[in-house]
This record gives structure tokens, sequence and C-alpha cells, in this order.
């Protein structure tokens, strides 16, 4: 018998007061747009043409505190240090923007 099946007899046949629910407390940290004073959500974000960070909701440009690495796992360090190099970023907006206007040109054909 396996042990949920265990458990659920075990509460089934005895007695069982119900306890009270403890509840904690935490800080939460987060960024606000500066533009539309509203929470910058996680999958709210894109990278723009500009090179700049932009807000999806209001689509205002913002400048953004890289994440500090030390509390990046290890084996995930080495790809967010490449994604920080100029250079390496200049090269993926190259490539998107290749691959924007590769598909339009296809559009219209």
């Amino acid at each position: 018998m396996n042990k949920a099946r265990q458990i659920v007899r075990q509460l089934l046949e005895e007695d069982v007061k119900p306890l009270k629910v403890k509840q904690g407390t935490r800080e939460e940290r987060y960024e606000i747009c500066p533009h539309c004073n509203q929470e910058i959500l996680e999958k709210h974000i894109y990278l723009g043409e500009d090179g700049f960070f932009h807000h999806s909701d209001c689509g205002g440009p913002f400048e953004s505190k890289p994440p500090d690495l030390s509390q990046v796992p290890g084996w995930l360090r080495p790809y967010c240090e490449k994604a920080r190099d100029p250079e390496f970023r200049k090269e993926m907006m190259r490539t998107n923007w290749d691959e924007r206007q590769r598909v339009e040109m296809e559009r219209k054909l």
C-alpha cells in the first residue's frame, strides 16, 4: 500500500482536529516603469532596436540594473556574462533585424 493511501486511511479513521494556518511575511522588490508608474512584470519587457529595454504595456524605454551574477547558478553564469557583452548584443540585434527583414520580404512575395 502506498504512503498516500496510508495517510488518507489514517486520517479517516482518526478524529483529526483542524489546525490553524501559519502565516509569514516577506519583503518583495520589483521594478516600476518610469513612464506609466506600473509594476514591470516578468514577461512585459522587450529589447528594442535602440538597445534599451522597453515596457511592453506602455512602450517606454528604460535602463535596468543588471542582476547580481553572484545570485545566478554557476551553470547559467557564463550565458549571462555573454549576454552582457555589448558586441554580442549588437550581433543579436543585427541577426534579429535581418530575420525580420527576410520575413517581411517573404510576405510581400
